[in-house]
């Protein structure tokens, strides 16, 4: 009851602020949704892996040590889909990120 209707009002009021706060910004929402496409879809597909590297990973492993496995299979993943999917982007942004802290081409 409550947390379906909160679930519900939360969702319509995030795609009512974000309308606003693109049009502020001249930004469409399929511009929008074009942007984020492939960064939630690495997202969903680290979700599952983590999620099955958790079930083979034993439970007797210390709290650390099976967390560390999570999150660094998670990132792993994470980042080669990634750059399987949008790799001249990733370059793009490398080459401004050093040029912004003036490493050029060295």
């Amino acid at each position: 009851g409550v947390a379906t209707a909160y679930a519900v009002a939360t969702g319509v009021l995030f795609y009512v602020s974000l309308t606003i706060a693109l049009r502020l910004g001249k930004i469409t929402l399929r511009e929008w949704h074009r942007t984020v496409a492939i960064p939630m879809q690495a997202a969903v597909f680290m979700a599952v892996v983590v999620w099955w590297v958790s079930n083979w990973v034993p439970d007797a492993l210390p709290g650390a040590l099976r967390l560390s496995i999570l999150v660094l299979s998670g990132a792993a993943i994470y980042a080669g889909v990634l750059w399987a999917m949008s790799r001249r982007e990733l370059l793009e942004i490398t080459v401004l990120a050093r040029a912004a802290l003036g490493r050029g081409d060295q």
